[in-house]
């Protein structure tokens, strides 16, 4: 029997948070705990909107840096996939699509909208080169979200379509 199952938010984030402050502590044992979360806060990614966000926190944990700023060491990232954001508008029962090409297929893709209005009921498509259904998420949540591994290489299509209401 196999179980895949996809999970999100700070219950999921927690073990590598805890596994690099491990690390970090390994690394030097006589950080404080201001010293650590300085080191986290400052290594991390940013996402969303600029500094803490209710969406992303501090933004990608990044952890190899964050071990590596502990221990005093300077060394280049191991390469991660990139992140990309577009914002846009919709009125309501409107569309919008963006193009994203893939031309790496070693990394899987999540796509993620966020609706600043939680009235609002965004749903979220994504089509292959061929213009294929690769994934859909049509919930009435505040966020939608595909995950998807490609097959192959090309020019993929994000649609956003307002079931209802209008915004960011």
């Amino acid at each position: 029997m196999s179980y895949n199952a996809t999970f999100s938010g700070t219950s999921m984030a927690t073990p590598y948070v805890a596994g690099t402050i491990a690390l970090m502590l390994d690394a030097d044992g006589e950080l404080t705990t201001n010293q650590i979360k300085d080191i986290l806060f400052g290594t991390a990614e940013d996402w969303g909107k600029a500094a803490k966000d209710i969406d992303y926190g501090f933004g990608r944990l990044q952890g190899y840096q964050a071990v590596m700023t502990a221990a005093n060491e300077r060394g280049d990232l191991p390469e991660s996939p990139a992140h990309i954001s577009q914002s846009g508008s919709l009125q309501n029962r409107s569309r919008d699509v963006w193009e994203y090409t893939v031309t790496n297929l070693s990394y899987p893709i999540s796509v993620t909208i966020i609706q600043e209005n939680e009235r609002n009921d965004f749903d979220l498509y994504i089509y292959d080169p061929d213009g294929n259904l690769v994934g859909y998420s049509y919930t009435t949540d505040r966020q939608e979200n595909v995950s998807f591994v490609p097959r192959r290489t090309g020019n993929y299509f994000i649609e956003v379509y307002s079931f209802r209401g209008r915004g960011n």
